[in-house]
């Protein structure tokens, strides 16, 4: 309804409250014509029609009209969260940088536009020895974290879902989640682009400064 024209929201809101022997609703209408006949698919004509109409008349049409129009906003709404947080998936996993730590995550991605879709419980990460659920719940709470720090790490290794900052003096460590055969359709997964052994540094005793200093963080 937050998409909706003025004129459609004050109809809805007289929908809700009907009096019995008045013809608010018709006055409204007629009165509107021309704002609300795209929304109604009705011609102007015709709402100017229902001035002398009782609301009990009415009403019921409308309410199922305006009920269809709500699914309608909110189906397309959800497609598209739907469509973005695929898209971001999709982005996280081939901009993925590979260290022996495991796969660095674009933070603002996995943080904001792949938790874009509500109706995901799980966020899996599966690449090279990779297979790692974590719950999107658990990530919307750390979300507030990008605005924190500003040296804010994600990283993602076969043993879970991890995060630093202040140069690895904080941090979250997760282990990867049970996903329920229940939820398997409310899983959206981002697949990690091939580690390159090229790609994985062979040192030793490193640190996540390391990982820091590589995105261009002092450590």
């Amino acid at each position: 309804m937050a998409c909706w024209p003025r004129e459609l929201k004050e109809l809805a809101l007289l929908v809700r409250c009907p009096e019995p022997d008045s013809t608010n609703l018709g006055d409204y209408l007629a009165s509107n014509a021309e704002a609300l006949a795209p929304f109604l698919n009705a011609t102007p004509a015709n709402l100017r029609s229902a001035a002398a109409l009782r609301d009990e008349d009415v009403a019921p049409g409308l309410r199922h009209r305006l009920e269809g129009m709500s699914r309608s906003v909110e189906d397309d709404r959800r497609a598209r969260a739907a469509a973005r947080g695929a898209r971001a998936a999709a982005t996280l996993g081939a901009t993925a940088r590979w260290t022996e730590y495991g796969a660095v995550l674009d933070v603002e991605l996995l943080l904001r536009d792949v938790l874009a879709d509500r109706t995901k419980k799980y966020i899996v990460f599966q690449g090279t020895g990779v297979d790692v659920p974590a719950s999107r719940r658990t990530l919307v709470q750390v979300a507030s974290l990008r605005r924190l720090h500003i040296d804010l790490v994600a990283f993602v290794a076969g043993d879970g879902l991890h995060f630093r900052w202040k140069g690895g003096r904080g941090g979250y460590n997760w282990k990867p989640q049970v996903v329920h055969p229940a939820d398997a359709d409310r899983v959206l997964t981002v697949p990690l682009r091939p580690a390159h052994p090229a790609s994985v540094p062979a040192r030793r005793g490193a640190w996540i400064g390391d990982v820091l200093r590589e995105l261009g963080f002092p450590a």
